[in-house]
């Protein structure tokens, strides 16, 4: 532990060459899940409700998804334009008016997956092709169907059937 204490913190070349000395170092992987599961997970979820009020009432798919954008580009909200969408979910949630997540909801599940890939994980286009194997064509028609449903819910049309093939 010693070891691992004396690096954390550690930033590009310093970092970098600190894992080379630590490569010896082996971690029961059911003892990390369980760290994960109990310590980082939690602390997450306080962070998320902190940064976003009101959050922890949401679904809790929904929750998982903010929690799962916190720990993987941190709190910070400001106006560099990586983080420009948690900027945006931030003056959602500051004016209590946290988004709708039924017409998320209510897409087809190809639709709402490309959707939440592209959204809160941060996925490029064809990374979700690839995730989704279908080509990146199918993956952007989704979205743009996804985009066009979202926003006939919100400006209270009834949702377009779905049409089977």
């Amino acid at each position: 532990m010693k070891r691992l204490r004396a690096v954390m913190g550690l930033k590009g070349a310093a970092a970098q060459h600190a894992a080379m000395s630590l490569r010896d170092i082996q971690i029961d992987p059911k003892a990390a899940r369980a760290v994960f599961e109990h310590s980082t997970i939690p602390r997450e979820e306080s962070t998320t409700a902190k940064v976003f009020p009101g959050s922890e009432t949401l679904p809790a798919d929904a929750f998982g998804g903010l929690v799962s954008l916190i720990y993987n580009r941190g709190p910070l909200i400001d106006k560099i334009d990586r983080r420009r969408e948690m900027l945006q979910l931030f003056q959602l949630f500051r004016k209590g008016q946290p988004f709708d997540l039924k017409a998320i909801a209510a897409l087809v599940e190809d639709q709402r997956a490309a959707l939440l890939l592209v959204v809160l994980e941060g996925l490029t286009y064809r990374e979700v092709a690839e995730v989704q194997g279908v080509p990146i064509g199918t993956v952007m028609s989704r979205l743009a169907r996804a985009r066009m449903q979202i926003k006939a819910y919100l400006d209270g049309e009834r949702p377009a059937l779905r049409r089977v093939k």
